[in-house]
């Protein structure tokens, strides 16, 4: 009798052991096509960008040129920090297991030897971001300024938006009415109200700023950037209704560098070191072949117009239909 539930419980445990491992495998076998989504999905949204911009044959060839040197980068300091990480794993985890026991304190040596490999793998990937980032500004200096507007109002997208369809459009000069509309509104709250609220919004204009612009280097910048801001709503604020109106383009201008004469990236250049937004999406390993082909195209076809984006069906706003903004 005891052989036979054993034999039970060893046939139950075979059972659940062969269902876990057949979940396994099966979700293995999932994550495939859903990374084959996942990339057919950014490479339609690369696609509508770059029919979006029109780029000349000359942009095309240069962009892709300064997408194969950052791919070059990308494997030159992988080999660099590479063999860093083995170390950095086996001593972190070492770092880990003392730190398990609060009553024990770490060894001082498993301390310094996790954070100085830590600061050498830093280092490394600062340096990196540093040449990236010049590659991204020679890249920016390819385009125009409406081109870059584009892509600094970009959203990921399965369906391009009305402004990608029409070029005249998306190269326009930014319009200032919507920060315009902000000062007004500012003008109109009491002083308790403004002081309330106006917290709020310098967050949420940083927030802005660095979604275009890319991470600005430090907490101190940021505040500054908020006391910067802060100065023009208050200028708006304590303006004369007939003054304000005159002046309101001026003041929308001074709040936001991309409405500025001296072009759209330029404050952000004063204190950015990093790749912003031209970088994420123009110097990725995807864009390489994705130009290859179309320059392949172009060539045998002897034109390289973009696809005709006025064929397709526009989104209202990528933002809020298709993708993450």
């Amino acid at each position: 009798m005891g052989t036979v539930r054993y034999l039970m419980l060893a046939v139950v445990v075979i059972v659940l052991v062969l269902a876990a491992v057949t979940h396994v495998m099966a979700f293995r076998e999932d994550e495939e096509p859903l990374k084959r989504l996942t990339e057919l999905r950014e490479d339609i949204s690369l696609l509508n960008l770059l029919n979006g911009l029109h780029l000349t044959d000359e942009q095309q060839a240069s962009l892709l040129e300064e997408a194969r040197n950052a791919q070059a980068l990308r494997i030159q300091y992988h080999q660099r920090y590479g063999g860093l990480i083995p170390q950095a794993e086996k001593q972190f985890e070492e770092l880990k297991a003392q730190l398990m026991n609060p009553a024990s304190p770490p060894q001082a040596d498993t301390e310094r030897q996790a954070q100085q490999t830590n600061e050498e793998i830093k280092k490394i990937r600062e340096s990196f971001v540093r040449e990236l980032s010049d590659i991204e500004k020679r890249v920016n200096g390819v385009l125009t300024d409406g081109q870059r507007q584009i892509i600094a109002d970009f959203a990921p997208c399965l369906i391009p938006p009305k402004n990608l369809k029409n070029p005249t459009r998306a190269g326009q000069a930014n319009d200032s009415s919507g920060i315009e509309r902000m000062l007004a509104r500012s003008r109109e709250l009491p002083d308790g109200v403004f002081e309330r609220r106006i917290d709020q919004m310098m967050d949420r204009h940083v927030a802005r700023y660095e979604e275009h612009f890319g991470p600005m280097p430090s907490d101190e910048a940021r505040e500054a950037e908020k006391a910067r801001v802060r100065e023009v709503v208050d200028e708006a604020r304590a303006a004369s209704d007939v003054d304000f109106e005159l002046n309101k383009q001026e003041l929308a201008e001074r709040i936001d560098p991309r409405l500025a004469e001296n072009g759209p990236n330029a404050l952000a250049r004063s204190f950015r070191d990093r790749p912003g937004k031209v970088g994420r999406l123009l110097l990725n390993e995807q864009i390489i072949s994705i130009l290859e082909q179309r320059i392949a195209m172009a060539g045998n076809s002897g034109k390289t117009s973009a696809t005709k984006l006025s064929s397709i069906t526009p989104a209202e706003d990528c933002r809020v239909k298709c993708g993450k903004k």
